[in-house]
């Protein structure tokens, strides 16, 4: 036949037939291996989808948590900032009482030097008293008083002046 001459013969035909039930062996566990693997897929499908959501839900937790940790630095920001104030008004402060107490000292100091002057006055004007009372209350001098005080106070300048006199006239005498 002719057809049959085109034929392989039946033994060199096994080889081929092995060859091709490889390939479609190779072929059919490929197609099981893929479609396992989509099976695969497919069951981990919702599992990717919640991995997938729960990432979202963590990314908008974590924006949530930036923004309440910029929040918290403007807070402590803010804070140090009015602390900062506080320390200056209360260095401002100490300042002026410590301004305050040395005017106080001073000022004490002063009413301390009046007082001992007021005092002291208060002791001049009392020994001025004493002697107007004395003068108010001392016998008035009469005339006999006053011609013995003359007298008295012409005898000391007599007394004062008389050796220079005496001194003078024995030099004009002699002279």
């Amino acid at each position: 036949s002719p057809g049959a001459s085109r034929r392989a013969p039946p033994a060199a035909r096994a080889p081929m037939r092995a060859m091709r039930l490889t390939a479609f062996l190779a072929l059919f566990l490929g197609l099981l291996v893929v479609s396992a693997t989509c099976q695969e897929v497919e069951d981990l499908a919702p599992e990717l989808e919640a991995c997938r959501a729960q990432l979202a839900e963590s990314s908008t937790a974590r924006a949530s948590l930036e923004t309440r940790l910029a929040d918290a630095d403007s807070r402590v920001a803010s804070s140090r900032s009015a602390s900062d104030a506080a320390a200056s008004q209360l260095a401002s402060a100490t300042a002026a009482l410590e301004a305050e107490k040395t005017a106080t000292r001073e000022t004490m100091r002063k009413l301390q030097a009046a007082v001992t002057e007021k005092a002291t006055l208060k002791a001049e004007i009392a020994a001025l008293e004493e002697q107007l009372m004395a003068y108010a209350n001392a016998p008035t001098p009469g005339p006999l008083d006053h011609l013995a005080a003359f007298a008295g106070s012409v005898a000391a300048v007599v007394k004062d002046v008389a050796p220079g006199v005496a001194a003078e006239g024995l030099a004009t005498v002699k002279s």
